[in-house]
This record gives C-alpha cells, structure tokens and sequence, in this order.
C-alpha cells in the first residue's frame, strides 16, 4: 500500500516547505544589514541577558519565509488568517521599534480572538476530556478569546533565549502539519510544515552561542498567534482521534502555559505588574545551571519532543490520566530546578560568610 506520505500532494508541501526555508534564511541577512545601517538594535540592559547589541526583528524573515504557504490559491478562511497574521508582525514590528504599551498589544490580542470566534475558529467541545463535551455559545466565546490572548502571550514570554521559542514552534508545527495532513486540510498542513520550515531557516541565525538576530516581537507574537490559530482549527475538526488530536494539543501547549502561570502568580504575589519583565521564567533558571543558551534550548526541546511522544503513546492506549500526569511531572521539574537553584545559593551565601568572617 502507498504510503500517504508519498503522493503529488504531500511532495508539493515539501517543496514549498524548502522554499521558505530558504526565504527565510537569505531574507534575515537583508534584515540584519537593514536593521544594522540604522542602528536598530536590542541593546543590553538590566532586563536582558544578552551582552551585545544584536538585530531583532527576525519574524520578518520568518514571515516572508511562510509567504509559499500561499502561492497555490487560498480561501476566504485563509485570506483572514494572513491578515491577522499580517496584523500581529506589524502590531511586534512597531512594538520592536517604539515599545508599545502592554495593554495596546493586549487590545489586539483580544480583537484577534474575537475575530477568530466570528470566523469559527472556536472552542465549542472537548469531547470528553476533563469530563467536557459540548460548551455553550457565551462560554464558548469568553473561552475561545481567552484562549487566543493566552497563547499569544504564552509564546511572546518564552522568547527569553536562543532557538528556544524558535524551536519549540517548530516542532509544533510539524506536529500540527502532520494531523492536518492526516485530515486532508491541505492549506493548514502546507502552512504548517512551511512555518516549521521557514523557523528552521531563521534557527541557522539564532540558535547558537552568539546569536546573530533575536526573534523579536514581530515574530514572537506571529508564532503565538500561529500556535492558537492551529489550535483553535485542531479543536473544530471532525474526526475520530479528536481526543488524541486534542491530548496533543495540550501537550503542545503546556510547557509555556504552565510557565507562564507559574510566573504570573509570583509576580501577583510579590506585588509587581503581571507585564513587568523578570528572569523568573523556567528557561531562566535553567540558563543558570547550564550557563548556556544552547544547552538550555535544546534541553526544553527535547522535554517537549518527549510530551509529544508519550501523549501519542499513551492516549493510543486510552490512558485518562494522560494531562494530570503530564502536569505534575512539568511542576516536579519545576520544582526540583527551584530545589537546586536554592542549595546553590545556599552554597554561594555559606561561601560569602566564612570569607567575611576571616
């Protein structure tokens, strides 16, 4: 039997995701010289870890990187889902150059699930899980908004280091391209595996020690904006693995929600603004027992891949406990990283003590 892997169709997908990937690439070197002749550079500060001026404005590159994904003729539902992802790089673009204020970019945030909503891309049934099937149209509505902002912003706040909100969209993506794929929307799957691919192209600059360009607002609110959008149309399927396709979304999803839960919460705790920027996230604390960014993308990474794969596994085998399991094991690493973080500062205030007691 014929692989469904090996037809006209999916070959056409390849070859565009090939093309993106290589608009990606050569475009973020016009990007950098472009961003490099007017001196538009993120510089260092006491809210930055990196200690150079560098570039970031690479989900322009990545943006036009995903423009093949379009080339074969699109519908109405596609042509809304390019304007606002067209929409959401002009919203980080501006917020790269001047700052935008956190509750303009909220306001977007809110009008994109709206309109999401409107087009039917919505949240209307979890098929059983948690106990859930058919959700009312009011909280169908607030669910599907909050869901939008949520990931949206999920993903902006990972963007903390090098390739790690690169990477985790990008494995996404050929995740969400592949359950496309399986349900024959063609578009979707092509704009998947073509976003996966043009992060590849923009990863070649950014996923290393010294990074040559930072993803930016521009193409960390497009990745978060992607990621809710493919979920939200993942959610409107009509399918008979709709519980497992569902399962691989939280799966997807979770790291940077939970992390950004977590980090929300203390900063409520401790009384700061919840859009203050801190190094409170996971990928921060990890940062500082790897004292790499590579190593610490890559770990998170491959948390990630492994999710994915045990929620294959174990949804397949009609596992109800698949997401408790999944999110107390998240918040026990969490943990045990704060656990090791505290006795090295333990050991660093121990150290401190008998120098100044000599």
């Amino acid at each position: 039997m014929k692989s469904v892997f090996l037809n006209t169709e999916f070959l056409t997908i390849f070859l565009l995701s090939v093309v993106g990937a290589l608009i990606s690439y050569v475009s973020i070197f016009g990007v950098i010289k472009l961003l490099k002749s007017h001196s538009l550079m993120d510089n260092p500060g006491k809210r930055k870890i990196h200690l150079a001026p560098t570039p970031s404005m690479g989900g322009i590159g990545v943006f036009l990187g995903i423009i093949p994904a379009w080339i074969l003729g699109v519908d109405t539902e596609m042509i809304i889902v390019l304007i606002l992802f067209s929409t959401l790089l002009l919203i980080g673009v501006l917020d790269d150059l001047k700052d935008l204020s956190a509750y303009l970019r909220l306001g977007v945030q809110v009008g994109i699930g709206i309109t999401l909503f409107v087009f039917d891309f919505r949240i209307d049934s979890l098929h059983g899980i948690f106990g859930v099937t058919e959700i009312s149209s009011t909280i169908s509505f607030i669910i599907t908004v909050f869901f939008t902002v949520g990931i949206i912003n999920a993903f902006n706040l990972i963007d903390g280091i090098n390739g790690l909100a690169g990477g985790i969209v990008a494995i996404n993506s050929f995740v969400f391209g592949t359950i496309f794929y399986l349900h024959s929307e063609l578009e979707y799957a092509t704009l998947s595996f073509v976003l996966g691919s043009s992060l590849f192209g923009f990863l070649l600059h950014n996923f290393r020690k010294k990074a040559n360009i930072f993803l930016g607002d521009s193409g960390s609110l497009v990745l978060g904006g992607a990621m809710a959008i493919f979920s939200l149309k993942v959610f409107g399927l009509n399918s008979d693995n709709q519980v497992l396709n569902i399962n691989l979304i939280i799966g997807m999803l979770l790291i940077p929600v939970l992390d950004v839960i977590k980090v929300i919460l203390v900063r409520l705790y401790n009384k700061k603004e919840v859009f203050d920027a801190d190094n409170s996230h996971f990928h921060h604390k990890i940062l500082s027992i790897t004292k790499s960014h590579t190593r610490t993308s890559f770990f998170i990474h491959l948390m990630l891949i492994l999710v994915i794969s045990w929620i294959y596994i174990a949804s397949r085998e009609s596992n109800e406990k698949v997401m408790l399991i999944l999110c107390v094991s998240i918040l026990a690493i969490n943990l045990l990283i704060d656990l090791i973080l505290y006795k090295k500062f333990l050991s660093k205030l121990t150290k401190k003590s008998k120098i100044e007691s000599f």
